[in-house]
Order: C-alpha cells, then sequence, then structure tokens
C-alpha cells in the first residue's frame, strides 16, 4: 500500500467518522473507497465494518448517559440487535453484497421523508387517533430486527432509518435516539466483524488506516453534538440524510 492510498483512507475515516457518530450514513463513504483501491465489493463491505468500528464505538460511550432516557428494555433490544446482525452477515457471508443495492435509494427515501415528516406526522397521530409510540413496543422491536438484519448484511444509511423510526415511535429527544442508534449499530458491528473475520472477507490493513481516521471523527462529532442546538443537529441530519439519497440513487438504482 503506498503513502498516497494510505492517507487517502485515512482522510476518509476522519469524515466517516464524524459522520457516523453524529447522523450516520458515513458506509456511503467508506464502502466506495475501498471499492476505490480496489477491493472486491464482499471485502470492501466486510473491511468497512471494521474501519467504522471506532467512530461506533466513540459515539456510544460518549452517549452513554443518555441511554438512561431510552424507553423500553435495552437488554431486550440488545439480544434483538445481535440476532439480526448475525442473520444480517450470514446471508452477506452466503449470498455476496449486491441484492440489496437495488432497495438502498428507496430505503433511504422512506428513512428521509418519515424524519422529515416525524414531527407532523406523530402530532397528527396523537390528535386524531390518539397514537403514542411508546406504548407499542412489539412494533419498535420488529422494526429493529429487520433493520438489523439489514444492518449486517449491507447497512448503508443504516442510522438513518433507525433515527427516523425512533422518532415516530416515541423516541422524540434527538441526543437520546443518537445515542440509543450507536448503541444497537455497535452491537451489530461486532457482531459482523467476528462472523466476516471467520470469512477470510477483511482487508485488515486498509481497514485499520480508515479506523484510526473514524476513531478522530467520531471523538470531534460526538463533542459537537453535546454543543449544538437539538434543532440545528435535526436538521442536520436531515440535509444529510437528502444527500445520501440523491447519491444512492445516482449510485445504486441501476445496480
Amino acid at each position: 500500500m503506498t503513502l498516497v492510498t494510505a492517507a487517502f483512507l485515512f482522510a476518509v475515516g476522519i469524515i466517516a467518522g464524524f459522520i457516523n457518530a453524529l447522523a450516520g450514513g458515513s458506509g456511503f463513504l467508506a464502502f466506495p473507497a475501498f471499492i476505490a483501491i480496489g477491493l472486491p465489493p464482499i471485502s470492501a463491505n466486510a473491511s468497512a465494518f471494521v474501519s467504522l468500528a471506532p467512530a461506533n464505538i466513540v459515539g456510544f460511550a460518549a452517549n452513554i448517559p443518555a441511554l438512561k432516557e431510552a424507553h423500553h428494555s435495552l437488554l431486550l433490544r440488545s439480544a434483538i440487535a445481535i440476532a439480526g446482525g448475525v442473520l444480517g452477515s450470514l446471508i452477506l457471508i452466503s449470498t455476496g453484497s449486491q441484492a440489496f443495492q437495488r432497495a438502498v435509494p428507496w430505503l433511504l427515501t422512506i428513512a428521509t421523508l418519515l424524519f422529515a415528516l416525524g414531527p407532523w406526522l406523530k402530532t397528527r397521530l396523537e390528535q386524531s387517533y390518539g397514537f403514542e409510540g411508546r406504548r407499542f413496543p412489539l412494533v419498535l422491536y420488529g422494526f429493529e430486527f429487520v433493520i438489523c438484519i439489514y444492518g449486517g448484511y449491507f447497512g448503508l444509511g443504516m442510522g438513518i432509518v433507525m433515527l427516523a423510526i425512533y422518532e415516530l415511535l416515541g423516541q422524540d429527544n434527538i441526543l437520546v435516539a443518537n445515542a440509543v442508534k450507536n448503541f444497537v449499530i455497535t452491537l451489530v458491528t461486532l457482531i459482523g466483524i467476528l462472523l466476516f473475520a471467520a470469512a477470510g472477507l477483511i482487508a485488515w490493513m486498509p481497514a485499520f488506516i480508515m479506523g484510526a481516521g473514524t476513531a478522530v471523527g467520531g471523538y470531534v462529532s460526538t463533542l459537537l453534538a453535546l454543543r449544538v442546538s437539538r434543532r440545528l443537529l435535526r436538521n442536520f441530519i436531515l440535509l444529510w440524510a437528502v444527500v445520501l439519497t440523491v447519491y444512492a440513487f445516482a449510485t445504486y438504482a441501476a445496480v
């Protein structure tokens, strides 16, 4: 590996780590960067799990206090995340990384719309039907399980999808929702790394170099998230979700 390639991966890692801990969707940076240096798609996807793990762990550790405000059982949600992550990673090992790519743009479109309209939709449901998202834990668990299968398999945009679902189902404090998101994604990521490593799919050196960058970016983003207003943080996440959706259509719609 050349010095230029290493510098490229580290720089991408800083940006990816910043975005990952703050909003999610950094796989859209990590995955094509690994493709650009010559890794095959399935190895690029597996290596992205390793490279993004530091940012996930930093984001999770920095937001541990906010987890105390999360509704429903974190222990049960941990089991759901692990089960979904295992299933998704095993599907990837068995089938390759292209089966879900066409679905990514549409998944992100739905998630972006839900996130954008979440407060309005939540208010309308509450006023018209007496809907209270916290009263339907099984719905939350079901969504989390499906999202974690997707996360263990491919995972691009997983964080945006989770934030949209959490807001609609009652976790309307964006800092708490982000903390739970980082917690769940960390579990799925670690499970994926173990299974992909056993299958020999990870390019360790490129993954470690980018991972060093994501650790730096993740640390900076967690400090920033605690200092900016919740409205500004939410607007940034929404803008990033729109950018990801446009990029996904340009990249994966015709795959």
